[in-house]
Formats: structure tokens, sequence, C-alpha cells
């Protein structure tokens, strides 16, 4: 880190900059959900208006957009762990993860299903009719595993890193500062360009291992190379977290990552618009995988070096942000999948129609959490403390500083 940002950190108990990215990956996750309803990609339902203009935007955004929140998810456990010890942390995780869980699967994301089904007119009417088959586990009703957790992956994923976690943290605290000094000279090395070249190779290698044998399917069971790659990097924060070498390495790239991200972006752009790149190009496809993956450790680096120089400092917003934003994250994709289907039913012309699901979003989002935290029965549904606290610059589920 730069002297101001040590200083800062010594005076504030917080990590203000991986707390704002936290944030702003969450609020990203929001936006590209909104926009999974307009491309051509497959997504539970669709607008009448389809179109490709979003899609460069989220190609870019897909590298980085997870790996950037498991590698904070890592951090944030590091100095949850740390300051709870492994024992409570573990029961912290599981009283604030399950019951949000259990929520969104039997009542937030049941109606993303039946839309979703309605559309291909596999699904009842009758919502009643439709919700008993959904929770039925066998036989299963549907062409789709029901009930499901849909976007709620993450959450699972989180709830049993964190049980590995609670196991490997005793294994590995023998270890931890070798790791860590590791971590801090591979990245200072050749001039700290060891940053930029040495952290993507772990994870081109498991994508040329993995990758093809094991397609995603956020199934929990079957999501090797999913798992591998996020799980890597949700370990490399928690050893990354306390690293000072690490985040000066960071901080000291920030000029070669002005331009660097840049230009990965618009070598995968070029690649992107060779048609048939695959059949016609296959070492040139290939370079595309191994782009795609630098191209997104250079973002993510990118991003936590200008949130260490311009975002380590708290504000009413951060507070906010920090305290709400979870509970948007569980309701977003059903409002959204909701008024999409209703606005495009209305013909209102793409532009328009964008510009409302936008606002009923937003809008949806907020009011949501303003109710579910007021509501005492409903809090720790909805990624709340079971005792709602005024919002705290010390709050638990931030990423605090001191060990």
């Amino acid at each position: 880190m730069s002297s101001q940002t040590l200083a800062q950190s010594a005076l504030h108990p917080r990590r203000y900059d991986l707390d704002w990215l936290r944030a702003i990956a969450f609020l990203l996750l929001i936006f590209y959900h909104i926009g999974m309803f307009y491309v051509p990609w497959g997504w539970h339902v669709k607008s009448a208006y389809v179109t490709s203009a979003p899609e460069t935007v989220m190609l870019l955004m897909n590298p980085w957009r997870l790996a950037l929140l498991w590698l904070i998810s890592g951090v944030a456990v590091r100095f949850m762990a740390d300051r709870m010890g492994t024992g409570r942390f573990v029961g912290n995780r599981i009283g604030r993860l399950l019951p949000p869980l259990l929520m969104g699967i039997y009542l937030v994301v049941p109606p993303q299903s039946w839309f979703e089904l309605q559309a291909q007119s596999l699904a009842p009417n009758r919502v009643a009719e439709f919700y008993r088959n959904y929770v039925q586990i066998a036989p299963q009703t549907y062409p789709m595993v029901t009930p499901t957790w849909n976007h709620l992956w993450y959450v699972v994923y989180l709830l049993a890193y964190c049980l590995v976690m609670g196991l490997l943290i005793p294994l590995l605290k023998p270890f931890r500062q070798g790791i860590e000094k590791a971590i801090s000279f591979l990245a200072q090395l050749r001039s700290s360009l060891g940053l930029l070249l040495f952290f993507p190779i772990p994870f081109l290698i498991m994508q040329i291992l993995l990758g093809d044998r094991f397609p995603v399917t956020h199934a929990l069971v079957d999501d090797w190379s999913n798992h591998a790659q996020a799980f890597t990097m949700f370990l490399l924060g928690y050893f990354v977290a306390k690293n000072a070498g690490f985040w000066q390495t960071v901080a000291k790239n920030l000029t070669r990552l002005v331009w660097l991200v840049p230009l990965g972006g618009l070598g995968l752009i070029s690649l992107w618009s060779i048609p048939d790149l695959a059949n016609n190009h296959p070492m040139l496809d290939n370079g595309l995988g191994t782009l795609k993956i630098f191209y997104a450790w250079w973002m993510i680096c990118f991003l936590a070096g200008l949130a260490q120089k311009y975002l380590n400092q708290p504000s009413a917003l951060l507070r906010y942000l920090t305290q709400n934003v979870f509970c948007w994250y569980i309701l977003h994709q059903t409002i959204i999948i909701i008024a999409g289907v209703y606005l495009t039913r209305q013909a209102l012309g793409g532009a328009r129609e964008f510009f409302y699901l936008i606002v009923i979003t937003i809008v949806g989002v907020l009011l949501g959490a303003e109710i579910v935290r007021r509501i005492p029965l409903l809090r720790i549904f909805f990624g709340y403390p079971a005792a709602l606290k005024p919002i705290s610059l010390e709050g638990s589920e931030g990423i605090a500083m001191n060990r």
C-alpha cells in the first residue's frame, strides 16, 4: 500500500477500499442480470426486444466480475475468522447464510421458475399448483431441477467454502506465514511484474485441464472447473488479506495497469470479431482463452489499485451499501424477471422498456430492503443481523483491518 493508504489503515480499523469493491461487485451483478434479459444468450426469460448491443460490455465483464467477488469474499473470511475464532466464525456463517438461502429457494426464486416455465408453456396457470410441484423433490414434474437456487448459487458456494475453511484454517495456520511470504515474493519478483505475469498461470492451468471436461453448472456437486477457479481465488483472498507486500505491489502496478487493461480488452474484442474463431483459427482461439484469464487478473488488480488510491475512506453511502447490498442481491433477479415479463408484454419499445426495467429494479430492491430490514422475523432471512443496529463503521459484515 502507499504510505497514505497505510496511514489511513492504521487510523481506521477497516479496509474501506475493499468494502467499496464488494458493494460494486454486487451492484455490477444486478445490472449484468438486467442485461441478460436483452442479449441473445440463454436466460430464464427474454425481452421481446432482444439485442446484441450490450454484448461487448457484458463479455468484457464476464472474465472478472465473479472472480473479484470471490477474492473479496476470501479477504472478508480472513478478517472474520481471525476476529471471531474458527468455531464461532463457522457458526456465524451458517447463521447468516443458511436462512437467506432457504428463504431464497422456497420463496424468492419460485416466481423465476414459474415465469420461465410459463414462457415455454410448461407450467400451470394456477400458482398454487405450480408451487406444490416446485417443492416436491421426487418425482420431478418440470424439465428443471426443483426446488432450485438460481442466482443464489453464490450463497450456496460461499457457505460451502466457509465450511471447508472451518476445517482448513487450523491446518493452514502453521504454514500461513510462509505462504504469505511466498505470495509477497512472487508478486514483487522482477520489479513487481510477477504480480501481473505469474498469478494468472494457475488459473490458466486449471482452465486447460478442467474447463472442457466440466462446463459450469452452478449445481455444486458437478461444477469442478468452476470450483477450482472460484475456491482458488477465494483462498488467495484469504492469504492476501493482511499481506502488506501484496497490496503494496498492487498499488505500484497501477500505472502499468492503466494501459494494460485497455490493451487486453481491445485484444479480446479483436479476437471476438473473427468469424467462427474456434474452427477457422484454433491457435487464436487458444490465445483468446489465455488472454481472458490474464485480462481478468489485470482488471481485478486495476480495480483494487484504484480502490486503494481513491476509495479507502468511510462515507455515509458506503455504510448504507455495506449493510444493504446483500439483501438487494437476494431480491434483484426475481424483480427483474417479474417486471421484465410484465413490461415486455406491453409493447413499449426497447428503449422505454429498458429504462422502466432499470427504474423498477432499483426501486424494488431499495423498497424491499427497507421493508424486510424493519421486520424482525424477516431480517435474518435476507442477510441482516437478528438485532438490527444503526449502521456502524465497525459492523461485522465489513472488512476490518484489526487482527
